[in-house]
């Protein structure tokens, strides 16, 4: 049923990818499994066919996606390994820090170069905010800098690459002053 080629995947978590197998005839129905459950095209999913070529696209992949996937075309499987390798290799990390200190969020990813996009309560930051600044060294390690950090700094801090998010709390406690 199936012509040879080699059946292992991997990718980044966020990219796309084409998991794909060559029948003998173009008129072979072929249908998928992820393990034990038949896929059907849904919004991160798309099946397609040219000819003899039979595809599965796996859109904005997570971790989650790794696994054993069967191709079935009557009485024939095929076997497709995919391995989604996380693109965070070091996530943001909570923190609590003190009114008036600087302050430093810091993750690491994979691959090089990633397009990043930071964020405050959902709300994007910019490099030329006040007293905020983002960074990027070896390609890989992305850094939010917060000059002395002040209450309202406090909240939810999220960089977002390739559709995956890392999310941490700052939480900026008051300078106790004893009179």
């Amino acid at each position: 049923m199936f012509t040879p080629k080699i059946h292992m995947y991997y990718c980044t978590e966020g990219d796309s990818i084409e998991l794909s197998c060559s029948v003998y005839t173009d008129n072979i129905e072929v249908e998928w499994y992820k393990d034990v459950n038949e896929l059907h095209e849904c919004t991160n999913i798309s099946i397609t066919s040219n000819g003899n070529h039979r595809m599965l696209t796996i859109l904005e992949t997570t971790v989650t996606d790794s696994g054993t996937y069967f191709v079935k075309a009557q009485n024939a499987v095929m076997k497709i390994s995919l391995t989604v390798k996380a693109i965070f290799k070091r996530r943001l990390v909570d923190k609590t820090n003190m009114e008036g200190l600087d302050t430093n969020l810091e993750c690491e990813t994979e691959e090089k170069n990633c397009n990043v996009r930071w964020f405050r309560n959902n709300v994007e930051i910019t490099d030329e905010q006040d007293r905020m600044k983002i960074e990027t060294t070896q390609g890989r390690v992305h850094t939010l800098f917060i000059s002395k950090t002040s209450l309202e700094d406090s909240g939810t801090y999220s960089i977002k690459i390739k559709g995956v998010k890392s999310i941490a709390q700052l939480d900026v406690k008051g300078n106790i002053s004893y009179s």
